[in-house]
């Protein structure tokens, strides 16, 4: 199998509202799932597609969409592998010390993102055909990241740091629009250089041979009216290492409160958690602002066979959803300083089979991907006072982290 180092890369090119001041929760309408076998999965795919997704839900972006910035927006397709992947078995790049990623452009604004994954022949690589994108994290390893900022500390070597986050893909693999009301995107300098954090899960009993794919929205710097957005992972282990043990039956996870230093307009947030996941709710002063639904197979690639998936859990005799798709709060709402910003995940393992692999359950994650336009974007970027002393990988608090089994879910 090829080390992460020594991973060759290959890149594809084809080539606004006011904010509502409410904090009212944004949650989508009750939405059932297609009621099909899932054994039959293979043989309904057009069916599948004709099924209108939840307005919670943001379509996927494809290469022959239009830019949001028909002006001065190009899509532009990264390839990234190959990953040889062993039966029965997980890939692993961390972004410290794992491969170098080609960038979309030298400078630039990036205001889209989808993530994807695919066969050599380019045909869609999930859990369909036995493989699992646990996650691709696409960081910029020049940059900090404006939440998780780290300052000299006896518990952390000299000159440590936490890079930008610039993009975040489970095997849901969610939109983000940075640009459709709002002129912002994460930027891009020619000094920047890109560094992806992989894990991919081959369930089946053959080598697969894999590449992850991005798509990006690439506008020049000097485009009029852009400022440079920021990026904050409000997760349950708040600048920690994102995974949280899994438990059986009913539970949640609630993050430490993050206190603002920005202020500026919400552009994108979207929940994650992993298999048994209902719910991903972002709270802003403790009330909830955007509860994103995890919604299981809605789309064919997302519901795995039996043939499969009982080889990790003989209950999936009817086979296994996968999220397919996360709900999303676009172009909605504010932060000001000061504000108390924190994630509330939910599971519930009646309701959505949590992974197994190798007899044990899978580690959770309940993150929200918060993106905002800075009020003060372009002056020079500060971190907030309240996270000058946090140290990774877990941070101390945590260990008190324990799950809860009365919190109360969202209506």
């Amino acid at each position: 199998m090829a080390s992460a180092r020594n991973l060759w890369l290959m890149a594809l090119v084809s080539f606004a509202a006011l904010p509502a001041q409410s904090r009212s929760i944004a949650r989508a309408p009750p939405f059932n799932e297609i009621p099909l076998p899932l054994q039959d999965a293979a043989k309904t795919k057009e069916h599948f597609e004709q099924i209108p997704l939840p307005p919670q839900v943001p379509a996927k972006i494809r290469m022959s969409d239009p830019p949001a910035d028909l002006e001065y927006g190009k899509l532009v397709k990264m390839r990234y592998g190959p990953y040889v992947l062993r039966p029965n078995a997980m890939y692993h790049a961390p972004f410290v010390g794992g491969p170098i990623i080609h960038k979309p452009c030298e400078e630039c604004f990036l205001g889209a993102f989808q993530g994807d994954m695919e066969y050599e022949d380019g045909s869609s690589a999930n859990v369909d055909t036995g493989v699992y994108l646990h996650h691709f994290v696409v960081v910029n390893s020049n940059k900090i990241d404006m939440l998780c900022k780290q300052e000299p500390s006896p518990k952390v070597p000299t000159g440590w740091f936490s890079p930008q986050y610039i993009y975040n893909s489970g095997n849901e693999r969610p939109p983000v629009r940075l640009n459709s009301k709002f002129n912002f995107g994460m930027r891009v300098d020619k000094a920047d250089s890109f560094t992806a954090m992989t894990e991919i899960l081959n369930m089946s009993n053959d080598t697969k041979v894999v590449y992850t794919t991005v798509i990006y929205e690439v506008i020049p710097l000097n485009a009029p009216g852009y400022k440079e957005a920021t990026h904050l992972r409000i997760d349950v282990t708040q600048c920690g290492g994102s995974h949280v043990p899994a438990l059986k039956g009913d539970y949640t996870y609630t993050s430490k409160e993050y206190v603002s230093g920005y202020s500026g307009v919400i552009l994108h947030t979207d929940g994650h958690g992993h298999s048994g996941t209902t719910d991903v709710n972002l709270l802003i002063n403790g009330t909830a602002f955007c509860n994103s639904v995890q919604y299981y197979g809605l789309r064919p690639d997302w519901v795995q066979p039996a043939s499969i998936a009982m080889r990790h859990d003989s209950n999936n005799r009817n086979g296994m959803r996968f999220i397919s798709d996360a709900g999303a709060c676009e172009d909605y709402g504010r932060i000001e300083p000061y504000d108390r910003l924190s994630t509330v995940a939910y599971y519930d393992e009646s309701k959505h089979s949590q992974l197994m692999m190798h007899g044990r359950l899978d580690a959770q994650m309940g993150i929200h991907f918060l993106y905002i336009g800075r009020d003060d974007a372009g002056e020079n970027l500060k971190v907030s006072e309240s996270y000058r002393n946090w140290t990774r990988p877990m941070p101390p608090w945590f260990k008190n982290n324990v799950p809860s089994k009365t919190a109360k879910r969202p209506q």
